[in-house]
């Protein structure tokens, strides 16, 4: 064995491979949001890399869209809580 082959004999087996695992990713990472706060700069990092990389992957159909709408509060989520923390941290010290 000269090489570890990690792809799948079907594309269709693969493409769903990706889907569902996109489907748990995003339930995950909504869940993440309310129970991790302190980490949420590290969250934010890994689901803005992940944003791209199923969009990426689920090139067309509604998919495509619901990635969209479930990351794309993630960015306006993460600009709030810092500068929440930038301006009023200071004032409540």
């Amino acid at each position: 064995m000269d090489s570890l082959d990690l792809s799948f004999k079907n594309p269709k087996t693969e493409q769903t491979t990706y889907n569902v695992l996109m489907v748990i990713g995003c339930i995950l990472s909504y869940f993440s949001l309310f129970f991790i706060m302190s980490d949420l700069f590290i969250l934010f990092f890994f689901l803005f890399i992940a944003e791209f990389f199923f969009i990426y992957k689920a090139k067309k159909g509604i998919l495509k869209w619901i990635v969209i709408i479930l990351f794309a509060p993630l960015p306006l989520y993460f600009i709030y809580q810092t500068l929440l923390a930038m301006f009023l941290a200071p004032a409540f010290g």
